[in-house]
């Protein structure tokens, strides 16, 4: 089984790489830039905008082969007052949907209308198992509110009987929190005592290098192991990403499958830019004029060939 799921997944690799197909995972669409935090593992740079709805369902509407919308970006989704709508367009088309969110606003008509549109998944963007830790990574937080918050859906969701939206958890690993992975563990379990956890542990971006130099790479595969010991005995399942420090080459990695859209229309061919120049921007050109362009050709005709593109050439999690 597992070598015909491997030789299905290389054909579809050629499909895509030589333009034979648009069969893309997933497309992560930022729709707004505008935070009510300050987090110190947070690049944003930009002018503060918001997508629009209409902005939102051309975008949909142009990918409509991708069935998988994640719903991400550099700032709060809730401060976008198109959120609700726009999540219930892009289940309207059938469509897989998650976002991620710091539930500092979700309330409880948040939470209702969440419940009642069913996105699949809401990622909380949980970065300590203190409030000091926290509130320190988070600037402008308050984590007794948030945990409310994260209790209060859950609580809402069993009066409801509602399977949806599925709550996961992401924590990026910096110098500060990278002591309290462990109790983070069960911290959540105390949360949701009787739910499926799904935790994702996500190395800080190089950009942040100084974030990370407390942490030698004994010490990242040490808590590895204590965290996936621990994980198992309290029932969680767990995702690392670029933990520990561990390179790849262009032959493992799949995020050139899920490109992203910026607030602005700015289209990349994943979500890890490192400054580097879009493809093209979805408001000024089609989805199939961006897709039949010679960068995009060559772009995919290298991973084809196992070689890595110009736009990777900085790629931390790529050797």
């Amino acid at each position: 089984m597992n070598m015909i799921f491997t030789i299905k997944k290389r054909i579809n690799q050629i499909f895509w790489a030589l333009g034979i197909n648009h069969r893309l995972s997933t497309l992560q669409i930022g729709i707004t830039n505008r935070c009510n935090l300050k987090c110190i593992i947070c690049s944003r740079k930009f002018t503060d905008k918001d997508m629009s709805f209409e902005e939102f369902k051309y975008i949909i509407d142009q990918f409509s082969k991708i069935k998988k919308i994640s719903i991400v970006g550099q700032g709060e989704n809730l401060l976008n007052n198109d959120f609700f709508s726009m999540l219930e367009y892009a289940k309207s088309k059938g469509n897989f949907v998650e976002f991620y969110d710091n539930f500092c606003l979700l309330d409880d008509r948040a939470a209702n209308k969440l419940i009642s549109i069913k996105p699949d998944i809401v990622w909380v963007s949980l970065d300590g198992a203190t409030k000091e830790t926290y509130e320190l990574i988070r600037i402008g937080s308050n984590f007794e509110s948030v945990l409310n918050n994260i209790k209060n859906l859950i609580k809402i969701k069993e009066a409801k009987g509602a399977d949806y939206p599925k709550i996961n958890f992401n924590y990026v690993v910096n110098k500060y929190n990278f002591r309290e992975i462990l109790k983070f563990i069960e911290l959540i379990r105390s949360i949701k005592r009787n739910e499926e956890i799904l935790i994702s542990f996500t190395n800080v971006m190089s950009i942040h290098a100084d974030l990370r130099d407390i942490y030698s790479d004994d010490d990242q595969q040490k808590i590895f192991l204590q965290t996936n010991e621990l994980a198992k005995k309290r029932g969680i399942l767990l995702e690392w990403r670029n933990f520990p420090r561990i390179k790849m080459g262009i032959q493992g990695c799949e995020m050139w499958n899920r490109p992203c859209v910026m607030v602005n229309g700015d289209f990349f061919p994943c979500c890890v830019i490192n400054g580097q120049a879009p493809f093209g921007n979805v408001f000024k050109e089609n989805f199939k004029k961006l897709w039949d362009k010679a960068d995009y050709k060559n772009f995919r005709k290298n991973i084809l060939a196992g070689k890595t593109p110009s736009f990777c050439k900085k790629c931390e999690f790529l050797s």
